[in-house]
């Protein structure tokens, strides 16, 4: 059965970009984000070239559904 956490392999070390996300609170809620900006850009170029929404949904540590939010400009407006 596969782990449901997606940033973690078997010996519990991170290894996708998730290691480098920050812990602060998204504005308005107490809650940590999980994309950095960086990773934001990231996420929108590649994109850009062509790689599915499947494919960084699995790169990184959010869903589909998150990402298409996120590309279709609904999350992370300040980002850019």
């Amino acid at each position: 059965m596969q782990s449901l956490d997606k940033g973690r392999g078997r010996s519990g070390e991170t290894d996708t970009p998730a290691a480098a996300a920050e812990t602060s609170a998204a504005p308005g809620d107490g809650r940590p984000r999980k994309l950095t900006p960086e990773m934001v850009r990231e996420i929108r170029a590649r994109a850009a070239e062509g790689i599915s929404q499947r494919q960084l949904a699995k790169d990184y540590p959010v869903t589909q559904q998150a990402l298409s939010k996120l590309l279709a400009g609904k999350t992370h407006r300040g980002v850019r």
